[in-house]
């Protein structure tokens, strides 16, 4: 990886462009698509437990769409307007007990919205563990890893297009990546930190506390938001981008939070609630205790488009009104595994995309 301290962002700097040919994919409900050639690389197929690009078991819901198959171990998925981009954390090293395991030969990889022949472009290569996290604004990807430099992890950012290496922005790790048009944002575990797209030499803390685990990460127009868990005192919680100190907003409070969503006025959490799993809905200017919305679920993955939360739970993607609903409908059941662990979702406005890390797959459905 190419260290570059204090960066420049810029469009004129040369790159490697890996490319691929983008060709629609319509996959019929337990017909066979057309086969990879291996995805992105032999090392990325290690993990993946099913390379079936085209057989889909569709026993609830609609039936979705492969974009890409073959993937090594593909976690957190972003988008905009014409792509969907994710981390492929690679080869699983080590690990078991206590230990976690680190993850050799990632990448990060793009498809175009509408298909590419479930052979994805990889964008760049990622030789070092690196923890899953991904933003983009459409121009770059931001994501951590641990780089070259003894082993420091960093923050990085490689071109949309493509990039031979990729380049270091500074020396920070990242359980979580958000970005708007200006800054960065990320957190650390224990605070929450920003730094400008472009010359980032020292990062802003936002929020500090070291007594405190950031579990669930989002941004909006105007403020951070951040949710923390039972052992570190269950919060959801934000703080204007321009910082807070040591006093952020409490915006609701809640035992455990595993995954957050956002929509113009509400903040949607999944996790628990007094001594239940729930998926709960708290206004942004504060609630006291959350809504449940859905009971007796729970997921590390949850997106909103203000209309309804979508999320990753036992072996499907489900679907609930913002309102609420006792009992939630199967959005897409194409034999996930009842662990979602690593699956992550992110949504357009006509359709729902997700990872599936147990399959090696990125699948798509319309709303």
């Amino acid at each position: 990886m190419t260290s570059r301290l204090p960066i420049q962002v810029s469009r004129g700097f040369v790159v490697a462009v890996i490319t691929s040919s983008f060709l629609p994919l319509v996959v019929a409900c337990g017909a066979e698509a057309a086969s990879p050639d291996g995805g992105l690389d032999a090392t990325n197929e290690s993990d993946v437990s099913s390379c079936d690009a085209g057989m889909v078991t569709c026993t609830d819901g609609a039936c979705p769409t492969v974009l890409a198959a073959c993937q090594g171990l593909p976690t957190t998925i972003v988008a905009d307007d014409a792509n969907i981009y994710w981390t492929n954390l690679g080869t699983k090293v080590g690990g078991g007990g206590n230990i976690p395991p680190t993850f050799k030969g990632g990448s990060i990889a793009k498809c175009l919205k509408a298909g590419c022949n479930t052979m994805p472009s990889s964008l760049v290569s990622v030789t070092e563990n690196f923890g899953a996290t991904l933003a983009t604004n459409g121009a770059d990807v931001y994501f951590s890893a641990i780089g070259t430099d003894a082993g420091t992890t960093q923050l990085f950012l490689c071109p949309v297009d493509g990039c031979a290496s990729a380049i270091s922005m500074l020396n920070s790790a990242a359980t979580a990546l958000a970005l708007d048009a200006a800054n960065l944002y990320w957190t650390t575990g224990p605070e929450v930190l920003a730094c400008a797209l472009t010359n980032c030499v020292q990062p802003t803390t936002l929020w500090q506390d070291s007594t405190k685990q950031v579990t669930a990460f989002a941004i909006d127009s105007t403020n951070v938001y951040w949710g923390t868990s039972a052992g570190s005192g269950g919060m959801l919680m934000k703080c204007a981008k321009t910082g807070c100190g040591t006093t952020p907003f409490v915006v609701g409070s809640i035992v455990r939070v595993d995954a957050m969503a956002l929509d113009d006025t509400n903040v949607y959490a999944a996790g628990q609630v007094n001594t239940q799993s729930a998926i709960v809905k708290c206004a942004k200017t504060g609630c006291g205790t959350p809504t449940i919305i859905v009971p007796n679920f729970t997921s590390s993955a949850l997106a909103t488009d203000g209309i309804s939360v979508y999320w990753a739970a036992g072996g499907a993607i489900y679907k609930c009104p913002t309102s609420g609903c006792s009992v939630p409908s199967v959005f897409a059941s194409d034999g996930l595994p009842t662990t979602q662990t690593g699956t992550s979702i992110v949504l357009d406005s006509t359709s729902v995309y997700w990872s599936d890390p147990a399959t090696g797959r990125i699948l798509m459905l319309s709303k």
